[in-house]
């Protein structure tokens, strides 16, 4: 986890790879040689506190047999799947939206205020 700090918000850093859930055989031919093909860097977005911002950086590994020669990839546990923000993040429009009645302006404002998560008001509509 790295820290930093701008403008008086602690910028916390979490990072998570698919290097941790390394597999053991190929999906599709069962073939257990296998090597990192490609990676991409995702920084995925977490309700963070009033002086805390919060992000997370994912490494997404592509995996190539070596016996099949086919590429795949992995589900990570924690990770949600092409999403921009945690899951917490999302919970928390929810229940405030639906749950509580706020207005979506009112829920953005205080995600990009209060959670330092910038978010639009056209995404928490989604």
């Amino acid at each position: 986890m790295e820290n930093k700090n701008e403008d008086d918000v602690q910028v916390e850093i979490r990072e998570h790879s698919d290097e941790d859930f390394y597999p053991e055989k190929c999906p599709s031919c069962g073939g257990r040689e296998i090597n990192r093909h490609t990676y991409k860097i995702r920084t995925i977005q977490d309700l963070g506190a009033p002086n805390i911002c919060r992000r997370i950086r994912y490494e997404k590994i592509t995996f190539k047999c070596k016996k099949c020669k086919k590429t795949f990839g992995i589900v990570h546990p924690l990770m949600p799947f092409g999403r921009s923000y945690m899951p917490s993040i999302i919970n928390y429009a929810i229940s405030r939206v639906l749950k509580k009645g706020d207005s979506i302006r009112r829920v953005t404002s205080d995600l990009n205020e209060l959670h330092h998560v910038e978010v639009s008001i056209g995404k928490v509509e989604e």
